[in-house]
């Protein structure tokens, strides 16, 4: 006979297959052992390290950042100078990186390096106790660092993380106040450590920004300065006892003034000398239409018969006229009148003839033209030689002042540079005072950043959660106890089921026969 289970295995073959959780569920019964004892292990563990565990105290100290100082930038520049800046969550947060470095930390337990990486060390039986368990889980690290040359973390590395680790920073919102705890055993030995955590990270902070090097660094400067100045105003100096006096700025600017003005004199003898020229000119012209001398009787009268006879001589011709338009040329009355004529004009030569013979004077008009002409010419002699003289003056000017501007650029370049020394050396001397300033500051640790409040003795240790540990590291070994029965399950090759039957036959079970 067999039973409803064995029926419908035969009916249908697949229905004999087993379930995956039903077979994990029998391989865990029948590995029970192994899933309890991981469990009872860890269970056990997590119990020890919560009973042996002392509780924790945290201890707080408010830090607060400031504008109590005055920033002094490193720089030539003579704009940047002392500035105050306003507190932003930038330099906030600024601070809180720098005061969470793990730098901070290890630069305090430096001190007991050598005490602490000695076999044995000096950090308490518990602490070496959790090492030791914590081993294991370090190893695969371990190994990893052996395969890619990775120094292995000394005991004082650990330690200096186990520090750190305990150290919070935290900065509060909306103001500039800064957050510090540390969690400890020990609640006096915690927050005297956080005490002294808080002023090594004050005097970190005045080294940061320490004036002592800027100081020195503006005096150096200072002297290099000051041999600068001095050579540049030594290299003037023989510029000018080589070039003379004349190579001056200033003589240079009264060399143009002298030149600006000999031009103007220039020009205003140029116009008098052409003014001069014009009358010379124009008095020449007028002498020659005077006669240098004129003619007079003895007496010194001029005879008068030739007034009278041209009258008489035009007076015959017109009659002349009249009668040929009603004589012809041959007509008594016509030859009358041209006898006439011909008599006349035979008395006007004799007439011309006296005059010729009277004695000349000189012309008193030709004198006074001739005199104003000598005097013109003399004016205009002086005009041209003062002329001659301005043009003279100018172009030694000219040549003065194109000498000196070949000089200028070199005498420029020194002045600038003379200039630009004293600029500089001023610029030194005042921020080394004030980095001499700065530096006292440091070192009466006006800083800032400053303790608000600094930590006190916690009363009160921490709110834990070791009454999990136990549950948690029983649920840990439960789960690693499982995970062996099933593989130590998997790897056993005997047959324990009807599943294994079938999967390994192929065939249908027809029935069980228990043991």
């Amino acid at each position: 006979m067999v039973s409803l289970e064995e029926s419908h295995a035969i009916g249908d073959p697949v229905a004999a297959s087993v379930p995956p959780w039903q077979g994990a569920l029998g391989a865990l019964a029948r590995r029970w052992r192994l899933v309890v004892l991981p469990t009872l292990v860890g269970f056990a563990l997590a119990s020890t390290w919560a009973y042996l565990s002392p509780p924790l105290y945290q201890a707080f100290a408010t830090v607060i950042v400031r504008n109590a100082r005055a920033r002094i930038a490193v720089s030539p520049d003579a704009q940047n100078t002392l500035s105050v800046e306003r507190i932003d969550d930038q330099q906030v947060n600024s601070e809180v990186a720098l005061m969470s470095s793990e730098s901070l930390v290890r630069e305090m337990l430096e001190p007991r390096r050598t005490e602490v990486d000695r076999p044995g060390g000096a950090r308490g039986i518990v602490s070496s106790i959790f090492s030791m368990l914590s081993l294991p889980f370090e190893l695969p690290g371990r190994i990893y660092r052996s395969i890619h040359g990775i120094p292995q973390p000394t005991a004082f590395d650990s330690w200096v993380r186990e520090v750190s680790s305990g150290i919070s920073v935290t900065p509060i919102p909306r103001s500039n106040l800064i957050q510090v705890s540390y969690v400890g055993s020990d609640p006096e030995q915690t927050a005297a450590f956080l005490n002294a955590f808080v002023a090594r990270y004050l005097e970190r902070n005045a080294k940061l920004g320490q004036q002592a090097e800027a100081q020195e660094f503006y005096q150096e400067q200072s002297r290099i300065l000051s041999d600068r100045v001095r050579d540049t105003e030594q290299s003037l100096a023989v510029f000018y006892a080589n070039q003379g006096p004349d190579a001056a700025p200033e003589q240079r600017d009264a060399m143009r003034k002298r030149l600006a003005e000999t031009e103007d004199d220039l020009v205003r003898s140029e116009t008098e000398l052409a003014e001069r020229n014009a009358k010379v000119a124009f008095l020449s012209r007028e002498i020659q239409n005077h006669p240098r001398r004129i003619t007079a009787d003895a007496g010194g009268a001029k005879p008068e018969g030739g007034a009278l006879i041209k009258p008489r001589i035009l007076e015959l011709t017109l009659q002349r006229t009249e009668l040929l338009s009603k004589y012809a040329p041959t007509s008594a009355k016509i030859q009358d009148i041209d006898r006439q004529i011909a008599e006349a004009k035979r008395l006007l030569e004799t007439e011309k003839k006296l005059i010729d013979d009277t004695t000349t004077v000189a012309n008193p008009t030709y004198q006074s033209v001739e005199s104003k002409l000598a005097e013109a010419k003399t004016e205009q002699a002086a005009s041209a030689a003062r002329v001659e003289s301005l043009r003279s003056q100018r172009a030694q000017q000219r040549a003065r002042i194109a000498r000196l501007e070949e000089l200028a650029s070199t005498q420029e370049r020194l002045g600038l540079d003379l200039a630009s020394a004293k600029e500089a050396l001023n610029i030194y001397q005042k921020k080394g005072e004030a980095a001499r300033f700065s530096s006292a500051l440091d070192q009466s640790n006006i800083l800032n950043v400053a303790v608000a409040e600094p930590a006190e003795v916690p009363t009160v240790p921490m709110s834990s959660k070791k009454a999990l540990a136990p549950i948690l590291g029983g649920l840990f070994g439960l789960l690693l106890g499982m995970l062996a029965a099933l593989w130590r399950d998997w790897l056993d090759p005997t047959v324990k089921g009807r599943a294994d039957v079938h999967r390994l036959t192929g065939l249908p079970v027809l029935g069980e026969v228990s043991a």
